[in-house]
């Protein structure tokens, strides 16, 4: 059943497409979101060679495309930087953002013009994208929105049977409000204030209860930090500030 809930937090898409002008600025507001590309790609390339879509080989050989005939749809797409970076690995990127002005970014940027990007929230995009796509992928989108549920179960709608929903966001812990929160947007300035809310952060496992709940096995997850002194990403034991979820649907 398709919910009526919307998913929007009018104050959060506002936020972004204030940053607009920033977003491909590597040195800018949204430099953590293209120094993540270094972990969230080979994340999503891990995913897909465990989940089957991908053959091992084609990583092994170092192929230039190892995406090559995979449709992914970003969720949340925002600018587009983590779609270009999909592209560039060969897959077919589809990317939705309710922010219009953020999808035209994107559309500019994308100077091939091989990503099909609207600008439309993800439940929409839902109802006429049933099945459609090999993997979704939301980064970074979780802890800017409401109705959690209705977000994750039209990502996985989106997904064909055997797909993989990949996410990326921030935990709901002290840890990650000070790191995330004190020191990220207070202490050290690296990313505008009002950016994240603690109350929007989401618990690791209300996620995994949502994701069980929908029809998705659990296949990996990881801990991530950012270093906002070098501007770098880390693999970390501890799922406490950031995590990384690879889920299939069944």
């Amino acid at each position: 059943a398709y919910s009526n809930k919307s998913t929007i937090i009018e104050s959060q898409v506002n936020h972004f497409s204030r940053l607009q002008e920033q977003w491909w600025d590597e040195a800018g507001a949204m430099k953590p979101l293209h120094s993540m590309n270094k972990l969230r790609v080979p994340f999503v390339q891990d995913g897909l060679v465990n989940s089957g879509l991908v053959h091992r080989d084609v990583i092994l050989k170092q192929t230039p495309k190892p995406f090559a005939n995979i449709k992914i749809l970003d969720a949340g797409c925002g600018g587009g930087i983590l779609a270009e970076a999909l592209m560039k690995s060969g897959a077919s990127v589809t990317g939705i953002d309710p922010a219009k002005d953020l999808i035209e970014i994107a559309k500019t940027h994308n100077v091939p013009r091989n990503i099909n990007y609207w600008p439309v929230t993800i439940e929409e995009f839902s109802k006429e994208n049933k099945n459609k796509f090999d993997a979704v992928i939301t980064s970074q989108v979780v802890e800017h929105i409401c109705e959690l549920e209705v977000f994750l179960e039209s990502c996985i709608r989106c997904l064909k049977p055997g797909g993989s929903l990949f996410v990326t966001t921030i935990n709901q812990t002290l840890l990650a409000w000070l790191h995330n929160i004190v020191l990220a947007e207070r202490v050290f300035r690296q990313i505008p204030l009002g950016t994240h809310q603690y109350r929007n952060l989401v618990p690791y496992q209300r996620l995994r209860t949502i994701l069980e709940n929908n029809k998705c096995r659990i296949g990996t997850v990881r801990g991530m930090v950012y270093n906002y002194l070098n501007n770098d990403w880390y693999w970390i034991k501890t799922t406490a500030i950031h995590y990384a979820v690879h889920a299939i649907k069944d």
